[in-house]
């Protein structure tokens, strides 16, 4: 090989590492992509039956019980439904319990400040107690709404972890979209530059 092929090999060895120290430090600068943190039905199934069974008496006319909660995701409208179990007791007439069924419904928010996610905008969709004499049927069907907001207000049913939010080479992130999916929940994370 001669003196001037040696040079253009030379040169050519060059540019090869030059552009591939360009592609790397492109590479080092590029933003990570968006994370996303999931969160089970079964897991969210879990979160909540630690709250039941709840049981609450009212002024001495009826103690009321709800169990067993039953989750469906609602998709379509980034909310949750629950149905529970509750059981209606008149406790001045000694009379067996009535028994039916309660659905609530709420969607998620998530709390920055220790980073959780929480039910939101709980409300109580139906209410169905067969047998209840219609004035305590329309009393418990106003008191299971703020039944339901002391019992489920707040309620955490995640909490992001510090990998969840961990910084890569210089980029941390912050929450963005938070959806309710077939399956369960999940929280979508965007990158941002850090100083």
């Amino acid at each position: 090989m001669n003196q001037t092929d040696r040079r253009k090999c030379l040169l050519a060895g060059l540019a090869v590492v030059a552009g591939s120290a360009s592609i790397l430090s492109g590479c080092a600068w590029a933003p990570p992509g968006p994370r996303v943190v999931k969160l089970s039905e079964a897991r969210l199934i879990e979160r909540l039956a630690r709250q039941f069974p709840y049981t609450h008496r009212y002024m001495e006319l009826f103690e009321v019980r709800f169990s067993d909660p039953r989750v469906r995701m609602l998709p379509e409208d980034n909310r949750v439904a629950t149905r529970l179990d509750v059981a209606v007791g008149l406790l001045d007439a000694g009379q067996r319990q009535r028994h039916g069924t309660v659905t609530l419904s709420y969607g998620l928010r998530l709390a920055m400040d220790d980073r959780t996610l929480r039910l939101h905008e709980l409300r109580v969709d139906a209410l169905e107690v067969p047998g209840l004499p219609a004035p305590v049927a329309a009393l418990l069907q106003r008191l299971s709404g703020a039944l339901v907001q002391e019992q489920f207000r707040d309620l955490v049913v995640h909490r992001l972890s510090d990998d969840d939010l961990r910084s890569v080479q210089g980029w941390g992130y912050e929450p963005g979209e938070l959806r309710v999916v077939p399956g369960g929940l999940e929280l979508e994370l965007q990158p941002v530059k850090r100083n």
